[in-house]
């Protein structure tokens, strides 16, 4: 197959997106949810909102669980931890083999990886005043001024 002569589904749906995008102005992180939504007249494309602590923090779990794992509890092939259906309400266990010292195994089972922090990520200070000031020139539509002026700011 040569490169560039293949089609997916989700191929579709990014031009339709992006065709949507470019007639739209988005202002703030929802109006992403509406532009999917409208991208497609016939059938509109269902969009799933997540919240901040909707995520899981994957980099700690993978830096001292996984180690070339590839198979789950039930011996299917899998390459991280994982769900076979968005709307399924938990998580498959992997069963997570780490050797120990002295040639010995050790295997660990591995419910979950932890939550992310309480609290989403700020912005700095200079980024909140670029935002506003974008606000106060009427290039972001001052409606929007109260979300940037309310969003979390991390201490530098």
């Amino acid at each position: 197959m040569e490169s560039g002569h293949s089609q997916m589904e989700c191929d579709s749906v990014h031009a339709a997106v992006e065709t949507e995008w470019r007639k739209v102005p988005i202002y703030s992180p929802d109006g992403y949810y509406t532009l999917v939504r409208v991208a497609r007249k016939n059938k509109p494309y269902t969009v799933h909102e997540l919240g901040h602590k909707d995520f899981l923090d994957f980099k700690s779990f993978s830096n001292h669980v996984l180690k070339n794992k590839t198979k789950d509890e039930e011996e299917k092939a899998v390459h991280f931890f994982f769900k076979h259906d968005f709307t399924y309400p938990s998580f498959h266990e992997l069963k997570v083999a780490k050797q120990a010292t002295r040639g010995t195994r050790d295997t660990h089972s591995v419910s979950k990886p932890s939550s992310v922090p309480e609290s989403p990520p700020g912005i700095s200070a200079l980024k909140q005043k670029d935002l506003l000031s974008l606000c106060s020139n009427g290039s972001i539509p001052h409606t929007y001024a109260e979300f940037y002026n309310a969003l979390r700011v991390d201490s530098e």
